[in-house]
């Protein structure tokens, strides 16, 4: 934009059973922060998969956010966006049954079974993978937006933030590590959307600021901010970003993010958002655990289950023949930056009425790094907190195959399905 002054940031890296639904916190491994290295995705198509069929659509109702504006829509996998109403109130996204992808267990095929399984050439047992093994997840993201007096210093308090996004208890004083502003070139609605659906730019981030707070700090100053990467910021520097001559409120939002981690992009906790408003003298923006609501779809139950020997570990899983994620989006292989299979005692039905406490309720969890490739082999994964390595997986538990694209802004899995054990 011509005239306005130079980011603050610093250097920014290029781009790269049936459904149920609630309304509940959103947790935030790598949301918004990490939009600095954002994830590209592409709105969802109304029409399935070569070979698969739609699933039945199952509506639900978004929350209501304090202060806030109508919820933008999250991407349907399969199926068809719901709109969003007024005062955070819309209508949910339909959760489709995905389509094929090349070379996969299409939709309208037969599920994968034991007596299918076949071995590779280093003798490892290749896991069936396919969107009709897949967990379906559609959402509806709403952020609270408070007004505020054009080229002030604000004041920021995250005193109230006694729940993060999981509606998991948070301490303000000793869990919040990392507080962040950051300006977008997008109106709020947009900015929502972007989140909301993985669709965020890192051209669209002009700029932003943070402070790291000692303990039993729960408010600030903007004036007691410094940049992103660390450089202190004169006050009049800030004060020309809250210029609304440059930069309109129809088409700019700041957003306010909490996180439990002083490294960008990560364990985000909490969002809030603020616009210029010139008739308004209030200085103050206030974060409390409404201050960002999110309405979800996850469909587990109703997926194909996906068939491995008990007690085997070289397990082969190749990603590469997908073609959607779980949110009917692009299935860009690259992405995938984490594997992780999850013991639980509670059965299919029981986790996907709990989703978003996946990673809290499993018994064992066992993780694996993807540095670079479309595949691994599950003898890479190790506890998450013994370090033992994954033993394959008994017949009496239910257990998870989690894909992960740690880098994007929604933490829901691009892939997830359930193992069901073979003899």
């Amino acid at each position: 934009m011509s005239g306005t002054p130079d980011p603050i940031v610093g250097p920014l890296p290029t781009d790269e059973g049936s459904s149920m639904t609630r309304t509940t916190h959103l947790t935030l491994a790598a949301f918004v922060l990490a939009s600095l290295a954002a994830c590209s995705g592409e709105p969802p198509g109304n029409s399935p998969g070569s070979g698969g069929t739609p699933g039945t659509p199952s509506g639900g109702t978004a929350g209501t956010s304090s202060g806030g504006t109508g919820a933008s829509s999250g991407g349907a996998s399969g199926g068809t966006v719901g709109g969003a109403g007024a005062g955070g109130v819309g209508d949910a996204g339909m959760s489709g049954g995905g389509g094929t992808s090349t070379g996969g267990s299409g939709g309208g095929g037969g599920a994968p079974t034991c007596e299918s399984l076949t071995m590779d050439a280093m003798g490892n047992v290749v896991v069936p993978v396919s969107e009709a093994q897949n967990y379906t997840f559609s959402s509806s993201l709403s952020i609270s937006v408070t007004p505020v007096a054009p080229k002030s210093d604000l004041t920021f308090d995250w005193s109230a933030v006694t729940k993060d996004f999981m509606d998991h208890e948070l301490n303000p004083a000793t869990d919040v590590e990392h507080v962040a502003v950051l300006v977008w070139e997008l109106s709020h609605a947009a900015l929502e959307e972007g989140i909301n659906n993985d669709s965020l730019k890192q051209k669209s981030l002009l700029t932003g600021a943070r402070l790291d707070p000692a303990d039993g700090v729960t408010s600030a100053n903007l004036f007691s901010f410094g940049a992103i990467t660390g450089q202190p910021i004169e006050p009049e520097q800030i004060l020309e970003f809250l210029d609304p001559t440059l930069y309109p409120p129809e088409a700019f939002t700041y957003l306010v993010v909490l996180s439990s981690s002083t490294e960008i992009g990560r364990e985000a906790r909490m969002l809030k958002a603020f616009r210029l408003d010139a008739s308004t003298t209030n200085t103050s923006v206030a974060l409390d655990p409404t201050s960002a609501l999110l309405t979800y779809q996850a469909d587990i139950v109703g997926r194909q289950t996906t068939p491995v020997p008990v007690g085997k570990a070289n397990l082969y899983v190749d990603w590469s023949q997908l073609a959607t994620n779980a949110f009917g989006r692009d299935f860009v292989d690259t992405k995938i930056d984490e594997v992780m299979v999850a013991r639980f005692t509670e059965t299919p039905a029981e986790l996907q009425a709990d989703f978003l406490d996946l990673e809290l309720n499993a018994e064992d969890m066992y993780r694996g790094q993807v540095t670079a490739g479309e595949s691994l082999v599950l003898t890479n994964l190790t506890h998450s907190v013994t370090n033992a390595p994954f033993p394959g997986i008994d017949a009496t538990s239910t257990w998870l195959l989690v894909l992960r694209c740690g880098s994007c802004m929604n933490p829901a899995p691009w892939y997830l399905t359930v193992l069901s054990p073979c003899p």
